[in-house]
């Protein structure tokens, strides 16, 4: 029965091919104006995929049923083959296919019609157990042999055309696309077999491979089309910041600035170097770190034992620390070299004026700007009615089609088809959704709004609490 049931669905894409199409008694002639096509497909045809995405774009139109459902639907042999269901606002509905031994040889296209977001349609064996959920917009053909429903299209997929999320594992997808198996892998294949990208959840680590049908290779990370690699991961072990080909001689290999925010010194760690920087006397300054626990400034304008002569137009020093001595050493540089010029009569200290491009006072306002936004953030627990909002949202209903367009061409064995799809007349919806600005946790089961200072607000505070206060070998020198 299913064989000649393709096979009716081949003889009727030749006959078009030829110059008409047969449905339902009436003839589409391929001379015929766009407008008159478009008119009589669609009151003749379904040139829908999404109405019926797993028998072709351009079909007879079956003895369909549409019926909005106000409980579980149950379908007989008797029933039309063609069933359109919505939800009606529930959350989910089931429709239940009849028994495997009465239905040797029958198939059902089943198409959730819903057009609210969430309204699941879940199809049942007369066991009863789910085969399947389908999403709003989301339709399956199934075929039974006698002893079991089989599916012919997107098994395993879940899709929700209000919210357009799609689920694959889950029926609960909460993300534009969520995963969920059972397995400890994911694997996703490119145009060429066994190529692509690996997921992998082991108990001791996650890891994300790239793999060329034989083993494991390098993975770039492009963060704007049209962009060189931007991070590489490379089967040599090093990764690669801004390079392609990071070198075996170095674990990290950066092309471009390192930038490091302020943070507290490390604590020492044996076989362990750090390089970091940290605030002093209102000044980021760069620091490393051995695994003895020495401690160098590596920017040498530290002057925490001494005062740098106020004649020294630019001077530095050496400084360093270390813990586990309980000593920190401070050089006056600038001074020692002067003392050598003063011996023996030569000079070794050259200076240069430069033009002046950076504004001190807005650099340090910036960042006590920064520093109040992140102080003042802070959570306020809410209750669930402040967390959530409703909003009208345009979506296509399905049950108004105005016309069809074309969509492309398809390839059926060696002949060339157009497709087509419909377009729909809009309609207004109500969602409720979570607030942007609202978090729930899931371990106490509340929800947290975020109040952040705005830049305005921040800002507005600079002009009465910010001080200009660099430290005093740069303040006597501005």
């Amino acid at each position: 029965m299913k064989k000649l049931f393709f096979s009716i669905l081949v003889t009727l894409w030749t006959v078009f091919l030829c110059g008409q199409v047969f449905a339902v008694g009436n003839i589409i002639d391929r001379g015929a104006t766009s407008a008159e096509t478009t008119a009589q497909a669609r009151d003749d045809v379904w040139l829908s995929p999404k109405v019926i995405p797993d028998l072709g774009t351009l079909i007879p139109k079956f003895d369909h049923n549409t019926e909005t459902l106000s409980g579980d639907k149950v379908l007989t042999t008797s029933d039309k083959p063609v069933q359109l269901l919505d939800c009606g606002g529930a959350s989910r509905r089931y429709c239940i296919l009849p028994a495997e031994e009465d239905s040797t040889d029958k198939f059902f296209y089943i198409y959730n019609a819903s057009n609210g977001s969430g309204e699941r349609l879940s199809i049942r064996n007369d066991s009863p157990s789910t085969i399947v959920t389908l999403g709003p917009g989301m339709g399956m053909t199934f075929s039974c042999d006698g002893t079991s429903w089989e599916i012919y299209g997107k098994n395993g997929i879940y899709y929700d055309a209000i919210s357009e999320k799609v689920g694959i594992g889950t029926t609960i997808p909460t993300r534009p696309l969520t995963v969920h198996a059972d397995a400890s892998e994911i694997f996703l294949m490119t145009g060429v077999e066994n190529h692509g990208l690996m997921l992998q959840d082991l108990p001791d680590f996650a890891s994300f491979l790239g793999y060329n049908g034989s083993s494991y290779n390098k993975i770039e990370f492009r963060a704007r089309s049209g962009a060189g690699s931007q991070l590489n991961l490379s089967t040599n072990g090093s990764v690669g910041i801004g390079t392609v080909n990071p070198t075996s001689r170095a674990i990290l290999d950066v092309d471009g600035v390192i930038g490091l925010i302020e943070t507290s010194a490390p604590t020492a760690l044996a076989g362990h170097g750090f390089v970091y920087s940290a605030d002093v006397a209102g000044t980021t300054e760069v620091f490393a770190m051995d695994g003895a626990g020495n401690a160098p400034q590596l920017t040498p304008h530290n002057f925490a034992l001494f005062e740098p002569d106020p004649l020294e137009k630019y001077p530095w020093s050496y400084y360093a620390e270390n813990k586990a001595l309980g000593v920190r050493i401070n050089v006056d540089m600038a001074g020692a070299i002067r003392a050598i010029e003063e011996l023996t009569g030569k000079t070794f200290i050259y200076y240069e004026d430069i033009p002046v491009t950076v504004n001190l006072e807005n650099l340090y306002r910036e960042k006590w700007i920064n520093n109040y936004i992140k102080e003042n953030t802070h959570k306020e627990e809410i209750s669930a009615e402040q967390a959530f909002e409703t909003i009208e949202t345009q979506v296509d209903d399905t049950s108004n089609i105005l016309t069809y367009e074309q969509d492309g061409y398809e390839l059926n064995g060696t002949i060339v088809t157009p497709k087509f799809k419909p377009v729909y007349a809009k309609k207004t919806i109500k969602v409720t959704r979570l607030k942007d600005n609202i978090e729930f946790d899931k371990k106490t089961g509340k929800f947290y709004k975020t109040i952040e200072p705005t830049r305005g607000q921040a800002e507005l505070a600079a002009t009465t609490d910010f001080t200009f206060n660099p430290p005093k070998w740069i303040s006597d020198r501005l």
